[in-house]
């Protein structure tokens, strides 16, 4: 299980199967936010495992290059 949160404002925002879930979920998060508050919008987001794996950033970044 994968976990998206807004580390700016400390708030979990959905919870994921798997990581493209996840990486697919914070791109409609931030497109509503700037469709709401104007385009020079942003949040910082993480993405985290439920079972500790902290190694992510190889799963993350091939999510976000498949969603492109």
């Amino acid at each position: 299980m994968f976990i998206l949160r807004d580390t700016f404002n400390d708030v979990l925002i959905s919870k994921h199967r798997t990581v493209l879930g996840a990486v697919k979920a914070q791109a409609k998060h931030i497109r509503a936010v700037r469709k709401h508050n104007g385009d020079n919008s942003y949040l910082t987001y993480s993405i985290t495992s439920t079972d500790g794996n902290t190694d992510l950033y190889y799963e993350i970044a091939k999510a976000e290059d498949e969603t492109r």
